[in-house]
């Protein structure tokens, strides 16, 4: 309807937003827009009197996914979770922590690698400090504390507002019937950052 805008809306959850950018496609009609999954663009292409093409893409995409394998403790083998939740950048991402001893104090290595941890090599066996098949498998460049309530931990991380950036994590429970060492670790967990 005039007066003709050019406006580019997103909606998220319910809610759509107006957002501007400076460099757009001119007001057109009869054109042909599509989104494109493999790239992750949205592709505009001609309208009335013009034979362009514009892409438009909302960002890096958020991602969490778990790998590798947790040791076995009292309880079974902890396990990482996010119940289907990403990291969103700005907003909280909540991951779950399952079957772990009922009062056992849990810890979550937050850290920004995969493959090494202060001069280590990820993953890394704790057999050889007596706790067997027990693998660090991120690096713990922050330690935080996980609520443990009767055997489920619940850990909150408030994402940065970076989208595209990657963080790893993985649960560490002292369950001191576990082995020599008196802990287990959860399986890892990989996030990506993004809308």
């Amino acid at each position: 309807d005039a007066p003709y805008t050019t406006k580019t809306l997103q909606y998220r959850n319910g809610d759509v937003q107006s957002t501007s950018y400076s460099v757009q496609p001119a007001v057109r009609s009869n054109y042909a827009a599509a989104y494109d999954r493999a790239r992750n663009v949205v592709v505009l292409h001609g309208g009335s009197g013009f034979a362009d093409t514009w892409e438009w893409s909302p960002g890096p995409v958020a991602t969490y996914e778990v790998f590798g394998a947790g040791c076995l403790g009292t309880s079974a083998v902890p396990t990482l979770t996010s119940n289907g939740l990403v990291p969103r950048a700005g907003q909280t991402m909540f991951v779950q922590v399952n079957i772990l001893p009922l009062t056992a104090p849990t810890f979550m290595f937050l850290g920004f690698s995969d493959t090494s941890y202060g001069g280590l090599a990820l993953p890394f066996d704790l057999g050889v400090i007596g706790a067997p098949g027990c693998n660090i498998r991120v690096s713990g460049d922050q330690l935080t504390g996980v609520t443990n309530v009767l055997g489920v931990g619940l850990w909150q991380f408030n994402v940065p507002n970076l989208p595209g950036a990657v963080f790893f994590n993985q649960a560490i429970v002292f369950d001191p019937q576990a082995n020599l060492r008196g802990l287990t670790l959860s399986n890892g967990g990989r996030g990506g950052s993004g809308n």
